[in-house]
């Protein structure tokens, strides 16, 4: 039996937050909440959920290698003049990811427009992802495609959360000098 945890407000406004028809607020971690056998309210926060993406295709190869996925999300950004994108390997200091691709846009339907062609293009590459975060709202997006993590910010929020800062020690791949697989044409 799921319970929902009482409605509150966040101030992370890229939890991919709703509001419902009666004016309380759907997190993804009320979700996560239920009852056990004693009737107490458990989570297990523990265990995350696995990612589409982390699950091989029939054949058993990656579709894409990590730092190709990488590399092909930063060069889908730039397609959409996305501003001031970085992809850091951060395989060293992060266990559940290899590469963080940052990407900053200019406005919310900027940062919609630019995850919405990394995600259909990478899509029809045979890429897929865990439910994006924050499409909604367009302060911050963020698409889990396993071993590579795609942030696509406003450039306040970019700064307020300090993504480059905390990454600063980790390797910066030149996204433009690696080769990848051809991408399928642009959603019309």
């Amino acid at each position: 039996m799921i319970v929902r945890a009482p409605a509150r407000t966040l101030p992370i406004p890229f939890l991919g937050s709703t509001q419902n028809t009666h004016g309380a607020v759907d997190h993804p971690i009320d979700r996560a909440v239920t009852l056990n056998s004693t009737n107490r309210v458990t989570a297990d926060l523990a265990q995350p959920r696995p990612s589409p993406s982390s699950v091989a295709p029939p054949s058993g190869d990656p579709v894409i290698e990590s730092r190709q996925l990488a590399a092909a999300a930063a060069f889908l950004a730039d397609q959409k003049k996305g501003v001031d994108i970085k992809v850091y390997d951060v395989s060293e200091q992060i266990k559940f990811a290899d590469y963080f691709v940052v990407i900053t846009g200019t406005s919310r339907p900027h940062v919609r427009a630019m995850y919405d062609d990394i995600h259909y293009r990478l899509k029809a590459a045979g890429e897929t992802h865990a439910r994006a975060e924050g499409a909604e709202l367009g302060w911050w997006v963020l698409a889990d495609f396993g071993d590579v993590v795609v942030h696509v910010l406003q450039p306040e929020a970019r700064e307020f959360y300090g993504l480059d800062e905390l990454y600063a020690e980790c390797e910066i791949v030149d996204w433009q000098k690696v080769d990848f697989p051809e991408l399928p044409a642009e959603k019309v």
